[in-house]
């Protein structure tokens, strides 16, 4: 994530942090979460696709009570997930996730609406106790189109193991499924989420005209200042409209993207030689792990941009 992409809002700089009850803390502000979600609605309201609020990208139950109000339902990846979606009430659960153990499918699908399996062999082997449960079955596939430059975040990757191939959807699959489920982008405007869209097309087409459902995935940074909304409204309008199909997209980070703030502690100074390490309450671990994985630079009120100040 580039600093362009964070939008501090006036509340963060003037925030008393001698107010804040502990840290380290999560400070959300739930007007910012409403506005987001109105944006989301309305781009839900005007394409006619239905916007799902991912869990893996947030998932604070306050805060999704109020996301719930505006949103179609929830896209979860976990038993656990979908129990919380499931307690919040939202009117949809979409579940996903790389694998399911036979235990937890059986409770997912007493929960879920859909279900998507990552590979033709796991819709194979448990396809059928989705099924006997009512839920709608899908399966994720890989168009093998990269959009996202960090191969460790890319699901298009060579050799992901995340999504189907073309090789392997065959008539057999295809029969077996009501939907298809797409995720390769990561932070992303409605550009690339065309070019995906056709990569898919040029692809699956044969699957699109037998399927009564896509699922675009997340990625969509949709409630970024800067994202051409207009643009994803025309695409999600023509995909439903070309394959006959109800088309879902489910962001995760655009759900809460500028509404809150990490507050964290000085707890220590270590010196090692000509080196001095500030040791914190938080970690990027534990806290932030993009910032490791992706990488980025988190925003630190105060701290300025690189090289700005010695320290």
């Amino acid at each position: 994530m580039s600093d362009a992409i964070i939008t501090l809002r006036p509340w963060m700089a003037q925030l008393d942090v001698s107010a804040v009850p502990c840290s380290p803390c999560w400070v959300i502000d739930q007007d910012e979460i409403a506005a987001n979600a109105r944006q989301l609605a309305d781009v839900q309201a005007r394409s006619g696709a239905r916007v799902l609020a991912a869990f893996k990208g947030f998932a604070n139950p306050q805060s999704l009570r109020i996301v719930r109000d505006h949103l179609a339902g929830a896209a979860v990846s976990s038993l656990h997930e979908a129990q919380l979606a499931a307690e919040i009430g939202f009117a949809e659960i979409h579940a996903y996730a790389p694998a399911w153990s036979a235990a937890d499918l059986d409770a997912v699908a007493e929960l879920a609406d859909h279900i998507v399996m990552n590979s033709s062999g796991q819709l194979q082997r448990l396809g059928g106790r989705a099924r006997r449960r009512g839920a709608s079955m899908g399966l994720r596939i890989n168009p093998e189109h990269r959009e996202v430059e960090v191969p460790l975040y890319d699901p298009c990757a060579p050799g992901s193991r995340l999504g189907a191939v073309r090789e392997h959807v065959d008539e057999t699959v295809i029969a077996a499924i009501d939907g298809i489920h797409i995720h390769n982008l990561c932070e992303l405007g409605a550009d690339a989420a065309a070019r995906t869209v056709a990569a898919v097309e040029a692809r699956f087409a044969d699957v699109l005209e037998r399927v009564d459902w896509v699922n675009l995935g997340g990625g969509h940074h949709v409630t970024r200042p800067e994202y051409d909304r207009e643009a994803l409204v025309s695409l999600l309008r023509a995909v439903a409209d070309r394959w006959n199909v109800q088309v879902y997209i489910e962001p995760g980070e655009a759900v809460a993207i500028g509404c809150g703030v990490l507050i964290a502690t000085v707890l220590e100074l270590s010196k090692n030689r000509d080196v001095t390490n500030v040791i914190l309450d938080v970690s990027a671990t534990a806290h932030m792990p993009d910032t490791l994985e992706m990488p980025y630079r988190p925003h630190i009120i105060g701290a300025g941009l690189p090289g700005e100040h010695p320290h």
